[in-house]
Order: structure tokens, then sequence, then C-alpha cells
């Protein structure tokens, strides 16, 4: 599974790695009293640290939101990882944790600072936007569960990969 994902997008660590990710992940369970879905938990391990992507990874949610693109879905920058660095799954959902709802693992990023979550109580993945005013305006379904979400995941194929300086240097007027 790990290798293939690998490949289909691009998926690398990203900063610290972690020394025992195994380790990690199950002091990281025992803290927020769950255990989290197997192919989390294999991914977790696998990278040791937070994973972007080389090439560009959009999902389609269950449930629309207003923040989808015209064909309905939102892009995936970044998994956090075991880590303890700044995108760790410690930090980040220390940083979130008075303002997500109650119940919410925070796990990676889509544009604008909108987290995809896991919902503790029924094992679905959601999709929080941070700018709305209240809880019931701000959760959508973006999937059943995590293994459900995995699948989701596609290359975005339309729109052209940034280079890694963050420039599309065919549509640039730069002379690099």
């Amino acid at each position: 599974m790990m290798d293939e994902f690998e490949l289909k997008f691009g998926a690398s660590a990203h900063g610290k790695v972690s020394i025992d990710a195994e380790l990690d992940v199950v002091s990281f369970e025992r803290r927020i009293s769950y255990t989290l879905p197997e192919e989390l938990r294999q991914i977790l391990v696998h990278f040791g640290a937070a994973v972007i992507f080389q090439k560009d990874v959009k999902f389609k949610p269950n449930e629309r939101t207003f923040l989808e693109d015209s064909d309905g879905y939102h892009a995936l920058e970044i998994l956090y990882g075991t880590a303890q660095d700044s995108n760790g799954l410690e930090n980040k959902n220390a940083t979130y944790q008075d303002q997500v709802p109650s119940g919410l693992i925070v796990l990676g990023e889509s544009p604008g600072g909108n987290q995809v979550c896991l919902d503790k109580s029924t094992g679905r993945v959601i999709f929080w936007h941070h700018e709305a005013v209240a809880d019931e305006e701000s959760v959508f379904e973006i999937a059943n569960d995590f293994g459900d979400f995995i699948n989701r995941l596609q290359v975005d194929n339309i729109h052209p990969a940034s280079e890694p300086d963050g420039i599309v240097k065919e549509k640039s007027f730069l002379n690099f």
C-alpha cells in the first residue's frame, strides 16, 4: 500500500523524522484516548513525519461545501506526522484544540488553513472550515472512514503542477 501511495501521489516525508514512529503513534493514541484507523497508522509509521505530495492531490467530499473548486474537489496539502515538530499531530491538535469542534482529531490541511479531521465518535473524515462562525457551519463530511478518504484521493491532472519553488515556469513572463 505504501509504495503505491508514494508513487501515485509523489508522497514523501517532510521535516523532522520520528526516531520511533510506531511508539509515537501509540503514545498519541493514548493521549487522545482513541485508536487510529489502520490505514492512517500505516502512513504515520511508514513516513515517520508529515507527508507532502510532489503531485497535486485532491479529493471530492461526500458533503459539498462552498469552498471546493468548480468540479467539486478540495486539494490536500499535507498529512500531519508523528515527529515532534510544527507539522506533527501533537502540535497541530494542541494548536486547534480550542477551535475545532469537540471530538475531532486534526489530521491534515487543505488550502487556506482548513483542516482534514477524524471524528472520534463516528470514524468519519471531516472537513473543518476554520473561518465559519458556528460549529454546525464549519464541518462537512469528506468520507465514511479513513480508508474511504484514501480511496478518494486523486492526482489533479487538470491543473499544471507547480515547480518546487512554487512557480509554474511555462506561464511566467520571467526568464529563469
